[in-house]
């Protein structure tokens, strides 16, 4: 069993409740790995709005994929 390390920062600034999301979805089990790691290496504004907005979302919905 792989044993990931926790995320607990990204490498741009985001408001804390956004950040506690996006934190939150990069660190659960499942979802779009290729995604999380967007997240990890892009800054909000090269992902896109959009696509921060939609993990927010799901989040609140209880989707854990997109």
């Amino acid at each position: 069993m792989e044993n990931k390390k926790k995320v607990d920062h990204l490498p741009y600034e985001v408001n804390d409740e956004d950040k506690a999301f996006i934190l939150h979805y990069i660190n659960m089990e499942g979802g779009n790995e290729s995604f999380k790691k967007k997240l990890l290496t892009k800054s909000i504004d090269e992902i896109n709005e959009e696509n921060v907005q939609s993990i927010i979302y799901q989040m609140n919905h209880g989707e854990t994929h997109i």
